[in-house]
C-alpha cells in the first residue's frame, strides 16, 4: 500500500503468515518523511492493519516508534516493543573466504532439520517448528556439519524478508569461528538470490553484536 508519493509517502508492506491453524500478520510501515502527520492518518484510516487480531510491525524504525504507538493505543491496542539493531552489508562490501576445517563441511538445511533448528532458537513459540520448516522450504539455511557422523554444530535460517536469522552455535562448539563461517555462507548466497545480506540482532544478544 502507498499513500503520496515515492519521495516523502508512506508505505505499508503487510505478509500474513499461516501456521496451522494460527495466523499472524506481519506489517512493515515506512515514511521518508520528517513529519509524521501523513504517516499517523495512514495508520489510522487503512483497513489493512487487524487491529482487533494477532500482528506484527516487524522491522521498523525506531523514529516511527512513537506514532505508532500513539495510534495503536487511540484504537485500544496495546503494543509491546522488543528493541534491536540491523546490520547490513552493503552490495559493494567485500565477503572474505575462508578455508573450513577439515573435519568439517558447509550444507543447506531442509525440512528434517527443522525440529532442532527450533528447539535450539530462543524465540521459538507454539507453532514455530512449522513457521521454521516453511522458511527453510520457501527460502533457505545452511547448517555447519561434522563429517564423521554428520552431527549439526551451527545453522542459520533466512525468512522471507532475505535476513540472516535463527544463527546458532552448539555451546560444546562456540569459540571456534563457527558462527562466522555461517554467516559468511548466509551472505553469500543471499547476495547470489540478488538481496541485501542483512541480520537484525536484539540489544541484549552481546555475543551476536560483536560478531
Amino acid at each position: 500500500y502507498k499513500y503520496g508519493n515515492g519521495d516523502d509517502g508512506v508505505y505499508l508492506v503487510k505478509s500474513t503468515f499461516l501456521i496451522g491453524e494460527e495466523s499472524v500478520s506481519l506489517l512493515y510501515p515506512y515514511t521518508t518523511a520528517a513529519d509524521f502527520t501523513e504517516f499517523s492518518k495512514v495508520l489510522s484510516e487503512t483497513s489493512r492493519i487487524p487491529w482487533t487480531e494477532k500482528f506484527v510491525f516487524e522491522v521498523t524504525a525506531r523514529r516511527l516508534m512513537p506514532t505508532i504507538q500513539q495510534v495503536s493505543a487511540a484504537k485500544g491496542c496495546d503494543l509491546e516493543m522488543e528493541e534491536g539493531a540491523i546490520f547490513f552489508i552493503p552490495p559493494e562490501g567485500e565477503i572474505e573466504d575462508k578455508l573450513l576445517p577439515e573435519d568439517v563441511y558447509l550444507g543447506p538445511l531442509d525440512e528434517n532439520h527443522a525440529a532442532e533448528v527450533n528447539e535450539n532458537w530462543p524465540f521459538k513459540f507454539p507453532g514455530s517448528e512449522m513457521f521454521v520448516a516453511l522458511q527453510i522450504q520457501n527460502n533457505f539455511g545452511l547448517g555447519l556439519f561434522r563429517k564423521s557422523d554428520n552431527k549439526m554444530l551451527s545453522s542459520s535460517v533466512s525468512f522471507h524478508s532475505g535476513g540472516i536469522f535463527i544463527l546458532y552455535s552448539n555451546p560444546n562448539f562456540r569459540s571456534r569461528g563457527y558462527g562466522e563461517v555461517i554467516i559468511r555462507g548466509m551472505a553469500t548466497e543471499i547476495r547470489r538470490q540478488g538481496r541485501i545480506p542483512f541480520g537484525n540482532i536484539m540489544t541484549e544478544n552481546i555475543a551476536s553484536t560483536k560478531l
